[in-house]
């Protein structure tokens, strides 16, 4: 028998006219760059509802008990901070207050109010990791003043600069600085303010301690060396069960459990990327398919040579393996301007991390890998005297 395991048939089959791998390679890209679109979509969503926590500064969080997102706004009795004090592994607690649906904000000329989340907190208080925060905390102590996100949309940011002016819940407010936060699913734009500004805004004369006494998010400070997890047991046996306690990872898989099964979106994004998938395994079949039906005399010899069924799944596979590598790299270069584009377009935080690139590697070697055990069935079957018959 000939050792052809030595030589690159695989690759040779495939090769073997450039103009055809051309445009396979072209039609695997397509595919892998519609499964980053779908991964970029959901991870976007789920990255962008969890934002907020990680520019937060806690290592522990406590929120009510029935919330599940940052919108719609679930308080809880800011006595529960106090209370949390009492662990000897707690040094500071900060609490976080916010307006979502009716915080009605119109910037400058425009006429209509609209709707954006606001973050409210005492700035004395080291409540955000953000620098820009941090530089104008000593402004947000002045009434009536605010920071807008630089990534809000234009119409909610108007001709709005710092030093500029616009209206937030009826009150006249200043304009001190801008942040970079960016949007979400609930809302297209965000402030941050402090805590006077806050209940000037929207805490209503009727209830005055209403807003006051309510907290929608508690940060939690530990000393040095702590135990997360340890304070969030502690404390979870300490306080009322109106409260939720949570570490920072744990608020952000709380996030991410209610946004990717909860809400449809999440299910859709997840769903778009399985058809990916099998978009792809129904381009690469017809791809392979047609080279091995091409290639079948060749097949048949090596059948009749006495070559068994696995060398020829193996030389199939191989061909497969080399079509997916040639189609993803391109696919991930259309994908990261992809990316850039639709983060342009939509605020979304459209990340690609190295294992979110790996996983569709994966995805798409075993997109390919499947193409070709369906593809080679044609050959696993027929009779070389009926090939050449």
């Amino acid at each position: 028998m000939i050792p052809l395991r030595r030589i690159p048939l695989a690759w040779l089959m495939l090769t073997h006219k450039k103009g055809r791998l051309a445009i396979s390679a072209t039609g695997v890209a397509f595919a892998s760059t519609l499964m980053f679109i779908e991964m970029g979509f959901l991870n976007g969503l789920l990255d962008t509802q969890t934002h907020i926590v990680d520019v937060l500064n806690g290592e522990v969080f406590l929120i009510s008990s029935q919330k599940e997102a940052m919108l719609p706004l679930r308080p809880f009795p800011r006595k529960r901070l106090q209370q949390a004090l009492g662990s000897p592994d707690v040094t500071a607690v900060y609490p976080l207050y916010i307006q979502g649906y009716s915080s009605a904000w119109r910037p400058p000329p425009e006429k209509l109010r609209r709707a954006m989340i606001v973050y409210g907190f005492n700035p004395d208080d080291p409540v955000f990791l953000l620098p820009e925060v941090a530089a104008h905390a000593d402004d947000l102590k002045h009434p009536d003043t605010v920071l807008i996100d630089r990534e809000s949309w234009p119409a909610l940011l108007g001709e709005t600069t710092a030093g500029g002016s616009g209206e937030l819940g009826g009150h006249r407010v200043r304009v001190v600085g801008m942040f970079t936060l960016g949007v979400d699913m609930m809302s297209d734009g965000s402030l941050i303010v402090g805590d006077r500004t806050f209940f000037t805004c929207f805490t209503d004369p009727r209830a005055p301690s209403a807003v006051v006494d309510r907290v929608e998010v508690g940060l939690v400070k530990l000393r040095t060396g702590a135990d997360a997890a340890k304070v969030r047991d502690e404390l979870r046996r300490w306080l009322p069960d109106d409260v939720r306690v949570l570490t920072k990872a744990g608020f952000v898989d709380h996030l991410k459990s209610y946004w990717s099964t909860a809400q449809p979106v999440g299910p859709v994004f997840g769903m778009g990327m399985l058809v990916g998938f099998f978009i792809g395994v129904t381009i690469c079949y017809q791809i392979l398919y047609t080279d091995i039906m091409e290639h079948l005399p060749q097949y048949a010899t090596l059948k009749a040579m006495g070559y068994s069924n696995r060398f020829l799944v193996g030389v199939t596979i191989q061909e497969a393996v080399y079509l997916g590598v040639l189609g993803f790299f391109p696919g991930l270069l259309v994908s990261v301007g992809g990316y850039a584009v639709l983060h342009q377009v939509s605020g979304m935080l459209m990340g690609l991390s190295l294992g979110r690139i790996v996983l569709v590697f994966v995805l798409t070697l075993l997109m390919c890998a499947v193409s070709g055990l369906l593809a080679i069935r044609r050959v696993l079957h027929a009779d070389p005297a009926e090939v050449f018959a």
